[in-house]
């Protein structure tokens, strides 16, 4: 292990890197200017990862901290599934690419719990975005299964809070003698 934030079995796809970023990459060269992603390069992305199951990719799109290209990247994908779903009136196609991608973050954030903070963005987003949608029918049974895990991980979280704050407790106490 190298230490970083990405997932154990992913690795950086320098193709998508150069996507995203453009050729000059996201900037950690020196002396060259550092680029930032767009709202068009990461929706692209996002979608090319997602239809393609490519965890590499999404990594790489993952990475990026700007919440509003993030917001502006997972409302443009809303709009695209709102679209879709307009023209197939059946839900035979399976999972949304929203969908798909909270249960990709939910999954993410149930391996690596360190990741939280860095993938609250996103999370909040697309919660934002799949409440205020406007098929939110369609896509509830989706949802909440995808949602479970996180449930159970914050649950287990919660549940183990007092026991952690009773060992604080007690640490501080044996500090205090020493």
């Amino acid at each position: 292990r190298d230490g970083t934030d990405s997932d154990d079995d992913t690795e950086v796809d320098e193709e998508a890197v150069a996507a995203l970023y453009g050729a000059g990459g996201a900037g950690k060269a020196g002396g060259k200017k550092k680029r930032k992603a767009t709202t068009e390069s990461l929706s692209t992305l996002l979608r090319q990862a997602l239809s393609s199951n490519d965890d590499g990719q999404l990594e790489v799109a993952l990475h990026v901290r700007d919440k509003k290209v993030i917001e502006n990247s997972i409302a443009a994908l809303a709009r695209e599934d709102e679209e879709r779903a307009g023209e197939e009136d059946s839900d035979a196609s399976g999972d949304d690419m929203i969908t798909k991608l909270l249960g990709k973050l939910v999954d993410r954030l149930g391996r690596k719990p360190g990741r939280a903070e860095e993938l609250s963005v996103w999370v909040q987003t697309v919660l934002l975005i799949l409440i205020s949608g406007k098929s939110m029918s369609r896509r509830e049974r989706n949802v909440a299964a995808k949602l479970a895990p996180l449930r159970s991980m914050l649950n287990e979280r919660v549940e183990s809070l007092p026991h952690l704050l009773r060992l604080e407790g007690r640490l501080s106490l044996l500090g205090q003698q020493l």
